[in-house]
């Protein structure tokens, strides 16, 4: 029964994830094709910068629900309400620092971008944890039938914002429809499924172990996140944003593969081990199979994009971007090792080792 729950879950994951992949990849055609370089470095720039408040706005909570067993509707109505106040206040600090961060990569553009991605930041939040526990009951169909609704929009929008000559901003409007598209489904579909109670009775010493537990899966979260982003960051402090522009499209190429296929496999295979925590046996087969499947999937594929690197850029994206040949070259041999690396995180944190 549970190999047939896995194996369904990780099919519909698998073409949530792998449809992802192509409207991404379309999106990135399409922004590559309507934006100059510089205007693709200062994208980098807020999505970078995106991705780190999205990491403190999570704050390990998710993964802590995942691990945890044994939690009740009310606690996890508890511990609904304070996810939901910390992503408000991220949203908050993000709005009122974006004049500052504007002036300290010399660009104005990156205000209204960063008020949207606020937004976007908030919304996300208020359905996060409904999905978290629909992942943990391996409830991957509806999840992935959200997913794909939901890109299907962002992606229309993207396509139309650039028709309308809304240039940078079309990226960030595409997304903004499918978060919002996102959350009124997960609502509609996966709200009344979920074994959750909202109320303002607070007892914090109940959901105190489970805070605690995902602010040690945060302080990990963070350094991944300042490792994969702080490059975008700080060469956007020096550089022109030309230069991050042809960086970030090279980078968006390697990150893509494993994002796309390691999710896939560690998706589902995070809540199976982490409900075989106390089975080392049955635990240390799970990971094997996730490292071996990962492996066999990435490395071929890096390595195509290492000997066509030319072929690729010429085939997609034009001329205009073959400054990013010899990066997506070296990114490639990164990216086998960066990719393989990707499971020993859920191996930790399913066994509940966060530190």
């Amino acid at each position: 029964m549970l190999k047939q729950k896995i194996f369904n879950s990780i099919k519909w994951n698998g073409i949530a994830l792998i449809s992802r992949a192509i409207m991404h990849f379309i999106q990135l055609l399409l922004t590559t094709y309507y934006l100059i370089p510089s205007d693709v470095g200062i994208l980098a720039i807020v999505f970078a910068l995106m991705t780190f408040a999205q990491t403190i706005s999570d704050g390990g909570i998710n993964q802590s629900i995942i691990y945890n067993q044994h939690l009740n509707e009310h606690e996890l109505g508890q511990i609904y309400f304070f996810n939901l106040l910390i992503s408000i206040c991220i949203a908050f600090i993000l709005i009122t620092t974006s004049s500052l961060i504007a002036n300290i990569y010399k660009s104005d553009k990156l205000i209204p971008l960063l008020i949207l991605i606020s937004i976007i930041l908030f919304i996300n939040s208020t359905t996060q944890i409904l999905k978290t526990l629909a992942q943990k009951k391996l409830a991957f169909q509806i999840l992935s039938k959200i997913e794909i609704s939901s890109n299907i929009i962002g992606l229309m929008l993207t396509y139309i914002s650039f028709q309308m000559n809304l240039s940078i901003y079309a990226p960030v409007s595409g997304l903004l429809a499918s978060v919002i598209s996102s959350s009124i489904l997960t609502w509609v579909f996966i709200k009344p499924q979920c074994n959750i109670k909202f109320n303002l009775d607070w007892n914090f010493k109940k959901i105190y172990p489970s805070i605690i537990f995902g602010l040690e899966i945060l302080g990990a979260n963070i350094v991944d996140s300042i490792t994969s982003k702080l490059d975008i960051l700080i060469g956007g402090l020096f550089l022109n944003s030309a230069y991050i522009g042809l960086y970030s499209l090279a980078k968006e190429i390697n990150l893509r593969i494993s994002s796309t296929i390691n999710p896939i496999i560690t998706k589902i295979m995070f809540p199976v081990m982490a409900s075989h925590q106390n089975n080392i046996n049955e635990f240390r087969k799970l990971y094997v199979s996730t490292l071996s499947i990962v492996n066999a999937i990435n490395i071929p594929i890096y390595i195509i994009v290492l000997f066509y690197s030319y072929d690729i850029i010429i085939l997609f994206f034009s001329e205009e971007w073959l400054g990013t040949l010899p990066l997506l070259k070296v990114l490639s041999i990164w990216g086998i090792f960066n990719a393989t690396g990707n499971p020993v995180g859920i191996l930790l944190t399913a066994k509940g080792k966060s530190k």
